[in-house]
């Protein structure tokens, strides 16, 4: 059965805010070369607890460990689901939770939690180390960074670059708000080690990510 009919039945009665099954079309095409496998998956947002079902159900033989701070949705028809309550923004207990539930590393990790920029880019940086090579890490809902009802988002604006002296703008200036602008600070770490070195001799960095596709709504990445 695809991921999509799993959703379609998982999420049938699932209210507005539930992930929409429209998400579980594009992770059809990324999560088939993990089907049978016994992956670890990491979810950081449960709400109603719908999409870790659909993704234990899809990878029965896989570990699903849903992080959110508010309490546990009913999982006891999911024995491949472990759930842990903590802040997306901690660190230590991400990595708690990466030690105990994922040694070997993770496969998949999720971010369907607060949408907050620095948020976000917080779990990535503590939780990316623990991705396995060839893993996938996937940002939803980036666009919340042009809502400008929302805590850290602002209306699309667009931006000018001007000649001074008549050279040629050296940057191009664009919408950097909450989501947005951490999801675009990350097209940095797709050059990898084909940046060149400067002319001090610093090192170019090693290759990091292999691609980052982008949605409308969502963000998928390939670890180098």
């Amino acid at each position: 059965m695809s991921l999509v009919e799993i959703a379609g039945r998982i999420c049938a009665d699932a209210d507005a805010i539930a992930k929409p099954v429209g998400f579980y079309a594009i992770y059809d095409r990324y999560f088939g070369e993990f089907s049978g496998l016994p992956i670890k998956m990491l979810e950081l947002g449960v709400y109603t607890g719908k999409s870790l079902k659909v993704w234990a159900s899809y990878f029965p033989q896989g570990t699903i460990i849903g992080l959110d701070l508010g309490e546990s949705p009913d999982f006891s028809d999911y024995p491949n689901i472990i759930f842990e309550r903590g802040d997306q923004t901690d660190s230590e207990r991400l990595r708690e939770i990466c030690l105990t539930h994922a040694a070997g590393g993770l496969d998949i990790v999720l971010d369907d939690a607060s949408h907050v920029g620095q948020y976000s880019a917080a779990s990535y940086r503590a939780l990316f180390p623990y991705l396995k090579p060839g893993g996938l890490y996937i940002i939803e809902d980036w666009g919340t960074g042009y809502l400008d009802d929302w805590p850290d988002g602002a209306h699309f604006q667009k931006f000018q670059s001007e000649a001074v002296g008549g050279q040629i703008p050296m940057r191009i200036a664009s919408h950097d708000f909450g989501m947005v602008g951490f999801v675009k600070s990350l097209i940095d770490q797709v050059a990898g080690d084909h940046v060149k070195p400067t002319l001090h001799g610093i090192p170019s960095q090693s290759d990091t990510l292999s691609f980052i596709h982008i949605y409308k709504q969502t963000a998928i990445i390939r670890k180098a």
